[in-house]
């Protein structure tokens, strides 16, 4: 389904707002690249290293790959996401990871879910306008029992690389949530199989009545 197509309400100008709403979570990669975001813990390999880690901390939690490591929260830029309510990452180094990203939804969208026409419009529009490459998707999909859009993209780091990125989104009540995978050429296998148990061990807290 191609939502370009759709009319959205309050004309053009509605539709270059709503993708600029969008840029901070698109550009995420390029940002995690050139931060070098610094780890939380060394990178040893001993034959203790567990084969599965579990990650439980701001409402959520997952599993992802023993020789990974987590990374420490990053402090969100207040002009580029103001509504950012927390940020976790975990992968291999600051170019192949896994962010999960949580933040606060408009009160326009409370109450959609990410499955309406209305979403995917305003994803494709911000695809289009910041020149990034859609190889698949949106496929529809649960998450931790959460209706979820998935698209495969591809986007230049900013550091010298390209990067082919899985990117998740789902909405639960007033929060939307970004699951990325992102990763160069050499590591892809790598991190599509951690994106995989990410997914697959995804959890939400419970929803706020």
């Amino acid at each position: 389904m191609d939502g370009r197509s759709l009319v959205e309400p309050g004309g053009p100008g509605y539709r270059v707002r709503m993708s600029r709403r969008w840029l901070p979570l698109l550009l995420l990669s390029a940002a995690a690249a050139s931060c070098a975001v610094p780890s939380k813990v060394d990178v040893v390999q001993t034959p203790s290293t567990p084969t599965t880690r579990t990650f439980h901390s701001h409402g959520i939690s997952f599993q992802y790959p023993g020789n990974w490591v987590a990374f420490d929260a990053q402090t969100p830029d207040p002009q580029q996401a103001p509504t950012q309510k927390s940020q976790d990452i975990v992968g291999l180094d600051d170019l192949n990871i896994v962010s999960i990203t949580a933040q606060l939804a408009p009160q326009s969208d409370h109450g959609f879910s990410v499955w309406d026409k209305r979403i995917v419009s305003q994803f494709s529009d911000a695809f289009l306008q910041n020149g990034i490459e859609v190889r698949s998707g949106p496929e529809k999909i649960l998450v931790g029992g959460e209706k979820s859009l998935r698209w495969k993209i591809r986007q230049p780091s900013g550091v010298g690389y390209v990067l082919d990125t899985t990117l998740v989104v789902m909405f639960r009540g007033d929060t939307e949530y970004y699951v990325r995978c992102q990763h160069t050429a050499a590591r892809g296998p790598e991190i599509d199989h951690g994106c995989d148990q990410v997914l697959t061990s995804f959890k939400l807290g419970k929803a706020q009545a």
